[in-house]
């Protein structure tokens, strides 16, 4: 193992040599190019100066962030006779560009190669609608100081927080005042409740909630993903209504994933307990790991242990994927970058990864570490729409 690696570092660092000085190549790396095929990618790869600007995104991605076993989940491979050869062309390709710093400087000068600066890929970030009873609507983009009727007072900071607070001293209305907190596409927010309840709330979502919770009940409506962290209340239930179903609690952490263009409504619970009721009548109880997960079409319904991280990691600033559908990636990735994202075969959708990466980097920078699997490719239009291939075997 140890000899076949130095063999590796030794053609890498003689293939710099002949890139660099333009110099003949040398006995050993004809060899290498005559015994492996995927040596015309590499030398294509390094001569080309858009694969080396490309890579250098990734580089101080996988730098920072990424050991060499997470690069090798990444690339998921599945166990197909071509692992071997795609894990030595990675090998080769990482090694040059450690061996040889000065071709990353070179990229970095101006030699006459056009730049592409590719615009509105960017992550998204603290954006909100509040909707007030009145009908007023309030774009979130600024410190605000409110105070209802009733005397709850509505705070909002340049961190991406809202809050309601009761400063009591003014009995309830008869009637309930509703607000609503509408996140679009490319958004993310926070907010807290009157009652202390806090509230993540994801892209393309929406909270109906009271500006006052009234007598025993605490109940809000919710469209799309959130994650709450319920103020503890034996006397007062907690209850989300989504998709069908009411999602009932005391004082307890659990994730909402509540999209009417999903096939499925998920519920995670990470602490305390929460009870599934459909109708009236209680179809599910969990505890904390567990999922709740409804099929919107058939209304079958299944209760699994999970990991947490898939379905909570988004609050924290993470993409996670375990085993996850490309479908689901890409709904994802397109709510959070506001963006369109095809593939241009079918099959693709159901291809499975698994990683991590921050959600606040550029669209393209989580594409192309999903290329690393060397499962796919995709292409940038002009609408700043992605078109996704499926790389052929």
């Amino acid at each position: 193992m140890k000899s076949d690696i130095q063999s590796w570092i030794r053609v890498a660092r003689r293939i710099g040599k002949h890139i660099l000085n333009q110099s003949d190549m040398d006995s050993t790396v004809k060899v290498w190019r005559k015994t492996y095929k995927s040596s015309e990618k590499v030398m294509k790869d390094l001569n080309d100066p858009h694969f080396f600007a490309q890579k250098a995104v990734l580089r101080e991605e996988i730098s920072k962030r990424y050991t060499w076993e997470d690069f090798i989940v990444w690339r998921q491979q599945r166990n197909r006779n071509r692992r071997l050869q795609l894990l030595r062309y990675a090998a080769v390709v990482l090694i040059i560009m450690a061996s040889i710093p000065v071709i990353w400087f070179l990229v970095d000068k101006p030699v006459g190669f056009p730049v592409v600066v590719q615009s509105g890929m960017e992550a998204g970030g603290k954006k909100a609608f509040l909707t007030l009873d009145n009908g007023n609507e309030i774009f979130l983009d600024k410190q605000l100081l409110l105070k209802e009727e009733d005397g709850t007072v509505i705070r909002n900071t340049q961190i991406g927080e809202v809050s309601y607070q009761d400063e009591g001293g003014i009995p309830l209305d008869s009637v309930t005042r509703y607000n609503t907190l509408f996140i679009p596409r490319g958004g993310e927010y926070q907010i807290t409740l009157a009652d202390g309840t806090k509230v993540w709330m994801n892209s393309d979502s929406k909270l109906i909630f009271p500006v006052r919770f009234p007598g025993n009940k605490r109940e809000v409506i919710l469209e799309g993903e959130a994650y709450f962290e319920v103020a503890h209340d034996t006397t007062r239930p907690f209850c989300v209504k989504a998709c069908g179903i009411d999602i009932r609690a005391t004082g307890t952490a659990f994730n909402v994933m509540a999209y009417s263009d999903e096939p499925e409504c998920k519920v995670t619970l990470v602490e305390g307990g929460v009870n599934i009721e459909k109708n009236e009548f209680l179809i599910s109880q969990l505890t904390p790991r567990m999922q709740f997960c409804i099929d919107l079409k058939t209304q079958e319904y299944k209760t699994t242990e999970v990991d947490l991280r898939v379905s909570t990691a988004w609050k924290d600033g993470i993409f996670f994927f375990e085993q996850e559908s490309f479908r689901s990636i890409i709904a994802k990735l397109s709510r959070w970058y506001d963006i369109t994202i095809v593939c241009n075969t079918p099959d693709l959708y159901d291809y499975r990864f698994s990683g991590e990466i921050r959600k606040y980097e550029n669209a393209l920078k989580v594409l192309d570490m999903l290329k690393l699997t060397n499962e796919i490719t995709y292409s940038l239009q002009a609408d700043h729409s992605i078109i996704v291939f499926k790389i052929n075997d």
